[in-house]
């Protein structure tokens, strides 16, 4: 009971301190396979369009993993991947059931497979008037291997497997389908987010946590979480008038670690005399150094022979910097 009074009081208080922007609140809970998160969820969104509304748009990606007709499967299949086209079941991501509500009356879904839900709605939302909405689902995650989110032996990944609005398309009139090029859904969104996991395990996020397992705070970005039995490292820069809090979703290595002690105040230091500002907390996640690795000063290999072109610290400098000015800008 205490808990329920604490996560309404909670929602309340994100309803009522975001205004005229949205904000979503969270119950999840982790099944000890890792394999199954199961959800609660309460929304308010607001109508930031120039047109009345009838329908909502909500977007489901855990579905581009279920079917092997998705964008995902076809974009992956031309990239010569086909991981996912001949998965197993118990690797794929799939909604396994969904109740949505307003004011305790069910709005219908017609296909909860489907990557794009338009809700319609009985009463026509106006131009800046709000809707709250209450779901309940449960997600089968999927294998991690097809696109660096979701579970596996070592972790698992969060990111775009909560239903939510798209908020890039005011409208609620486009099929938006989940491709895995790191599109961004949501932006000034007031998030609160509590975890039931399994023992042992912790949590990092790019969200504030605020207590164990708790997440709150606005986000121009979408939420990503990375859930694992370590402790994942953290570098705290203060340096003059820089103070950022670095979150890593991958353990380092002692020198590597060394190296960015030295060069992310450096690099932050670049960008805020350009730009003005940088952020407070930045999370980097093992699958977006994967993707920014910075492909110039690869060791060059030719028949036996390899030819170091940069040290390990000069890596790490030409790798990190990508990496933290992608972070600075959002």
């Amino acid at each position: 009971m205490r808990n329920i009074c604490i996560g309404l009081a909670l929602f309340f208080g994100v309803a009522e301190i975001s205004a005229q922007k949205d904000s979503i609140y969270i119950e999840a809970k982790l099944s000890p396979d890792k394999k199954k998160l199961s959800v609660n969820q309460e929304m308010v969104y607001y109508n930031n369009s120039k047109h009345d509304l009838n329908t909502v748009k909500l977007l489901n990606w855990v579905s581009a993993y279920n079917k092997r007709g998705t964008s995902l499967v076809y974009r992956k299949l031309e990239d010569r991947n086909t991981d996912l086209h001949f998965a197993k079941k118990n690797e794929l991501g799939k909604l396994l059931n969904l109740q949505i509500k307003n004011s305790d009356q069910e709005i219908p879904v017609s296909n909860i497979s489907d990557e794009n839900f338009f809700l319609p709605l009985k009463e026509i939302l106006k131009p800046g008037e709000q809707i709250k909405l209450k779901l309940q689902y449960e997600v089968q995650l999927p294998d991690k291997k097809f696109t660096g989110y979701g579970t596996s032996d070592n972790n698992v990944a969060l990111k775009y497997f909560f239903i939510v609005p798209d908020r890039f398309d005011p409208d609620n009139i486009s099929k938006r389908d989940y491709h895995d090029i790191e599109e961004s859904v949501s932006f000034n969104t007031y998030w609160t987010v509590n975890f039931d996991l399994p023992v042992n395990s912790f949590i990092e996020s790019n969200l504030q946590q605020f207590q164990m397992n708790s997440f709150k705070g606005y986000l121009d970005s979408d939420p990503e979480f990375i859930i694992s039995q370590n402790d994942y490292p953290t570098i705290n820069i203060n340096t003059g008038d820089i103070h950022t809090e670095i979150k890593f979703g991958y353990n380092i290595k002692p020198e590597e670690r060394q190296n960015l002690e030295f060069f992310l105040p450096l690099h932050l230091k670049f960008i805020k005399d350009r730009i003005g500002t940088i952020p407070e907390r930045i999370f980097i996640s093992d699958k977006f150094r994967t993707k920014e690795d910075f492909f110039g000063n690869n060791d060059i290999t030719v028949w036996k022979f390899k030819f170091q072109l940069f040290n390990d610290a000069q890596k790490t400098d030409l790798d990190y910097f990508g990496i933290i000015a992608k972070k600075s800008f959002g």
